[in-house]
């Protein structure tokens, strides 16, 4: 039995090893490695465009002051009247009343040399008065009064 298993021996190993070199190759995976920022892609398109900032305006206004609120977004629909903004115009409020004063003031400066003239004139015609006080209202007014008497 030994001579048998001397001569079935060198078979049995070389058969072993050729069989397993043939398993080997089936289960071998060739690979390839590269660092992960040579794989990675990212695309990149090109296109021309204009950014426009959400906070940008290009309005004029009628009128000066600072805005307090701002009751619409950029974008938003808005009905005709709808309150867009509120603004605190408190200089242009001053600014009206003083000119609301300034033509109360003419307006009884005006009265006042008004009534002069028919004064002075009434006392003209009743000699009570001198050709110097009669011209002199007519002057301040600054132009001559009309035929009724009133400037």
């Amino acid at each position: 039995m030994r001579p048998v298993m001397r001569l079935l021996m060198p078979i049995i190993i070389t058969g072993l090893l050729i069989n397993s070199q043939a398993v080997t190759a089936e289960a071998t995976i060739h690979a390839s490695t590269a660092p992960l920022k040579e794989l990675m892609f990212f695309p990149r398109f090109s296109a021309p465009a204009t950014t426009v900032s959400l906070n940008d305006s290009r309005i004029s206004a009628e009128t000066s002051g600072r805005i307090e609120q701002i009751n619409v977004k950029v974008g938003d629909d808005v009905e005709a009247g709808t309150l867009l903004a509120t603004l605190d115009c408190s200089d242009n409020t001053i600014r009206h009343k003083q000119a609301e004063a300034a033509l109360e003031s003419a307006k009884a400066r005006h009265d006042l040399a008004r009534k002069q003239i028919l004064r002075t004139r009434s006392l003209r015609k009743e000699r009570n008065i001198s050709e110097e006080l009669y011209n002199r209202p007519e002057h301040q007014q600054g132009r001559p009064a009309g035929p009724d008497g009133c400037p």
